[in-house]
């Protein structure tokens, strides 16, 4: 059988199918051509099957084709190479200063909503989630400094800037 799944759930779902997976909390960011597409969840291993909880999503047309066009870039052609180019171009963030928020209003968006769903993920870090159900009252030291993995895909995650932009609005 054949049934159509959203691009980004299918590379959640390659990334849980990996035997590296660590059980946790996640947030995965795909840079299309036309889409910025991001989503927050959390995978655990049930019975030796993975499970994925999507906390939290959202998709905006912030690809890196659309950026390159946003209103106050003076030449589409070159940001778009610049986009591309790594290390990135001195220039670049100037030029693309008006179309950085939009990019950090999906990434807030995205932390937001996934820890307000799943605050104990985000609180106590993905070693609690090791842990027996009946065990997960026990504190463990620096277990909220532990951080959130951000994955970076998509054509776009090349792209210094998206990648920059993306992970210090996470940080």
């Amino acid at each position: 059988k054949c049934h159509p799944t959203a691009e980004i759930a299918a590379a959640v779902q390659s990334f849980i199918t990996s035997r590296e997976a660590q059980p946790g909390v996640y947030l995965y960011f795909d840079v299309g051509g036309g889409t910025l597409d991001g989503v927050g969840f959390s995978f655990v291993r049930s019975d030796g099957r993975p499970k994925i909880d999507f906390h939290s999503g959202k998709v905006e047309p912030l690809g890196i084709e659309v950026l390159s066009r946003h209103p106050g870039v003076s030449d589409p052609t070159r940001v778009l190479a610049g986009l591309h180019d790594d290390p990135m171009p001195d220039w670049l963030p100037l030029e693309l200063k008006d179309a950085k928020t939009p990019v950090q209003r999906l990434v807030a968006h995205v932390v937001r909503n996934a820890k307000l769903k799943d605050r104990d993920g985000w609180t106590q870090g993905h070693l609690m989630r090791l842990l027996p159900i009946w065990k997960r009252t026990v504190t463990i030291l620096n277990a909220s400094k532990d951080p959130v993995p951000v994955f970076v895909g998509g054509g776009g995650a090349a792209s210094p800037w998206y990648r920059t932009t993306i992970l210090s609005t996470h940080g």
